[in-house]
């Protein structure tokens, strides 16, 4: 078992509503780091393959690329995928929604090759 506790992008609708016991909620409770997730509605693409798709999917992916290959925080990988995620796709208003919906429950300093974090449950 790994000493590191997970951090999660939840690509689906609702995980993270706030005024609900939410998934996110609930992760954090049993000793999740960091979880992405949406506190509304998620925008997808039906049949996506490549980022130029867009949807969740595509935030999702350029929240991973910040995070494992740039080596970015949690924090900042959410800060960067959004931008480059608003830039591809500006001015849809379902594209706009994702970059709303998604928000970042927990530590936002955790890196992957960060300190081991405290258990949280």
């Amino acid at each position: 078992m790994s000493s590191y506790q997970p951090i999660i992008f939840a690509n689906a609708c609702d995980n993270g509503w706030p005024e609900k016991t939410s998934l996110a909620r609930q992760l954090i409770l049993d000793g999740a780091s960091a979880i992405v997730s949406a506190s509304r509605e998620a925008y997808g693409s039906l049949g996506w393959e490549r980022i130029e798709d867009g949807g969740a999917a595509t935030l999702s992916y350029q929240f991973w690329q910040q995070l494992v290959t740039e080596q970015r925080s949690v924090g900042q990988a959410i800060n960067d995928s959004r931008d480059q995620y608003n830039a591809m796709f500006s001015g849809a208003w379902s594209h706009l929604g994702n970059s709303y919906a998604f928000n970042l429950y927990g530590d936002p300093t955790m890196k992957l090759a960060g300190e081991t974090p405290v258990y949280g449950g």
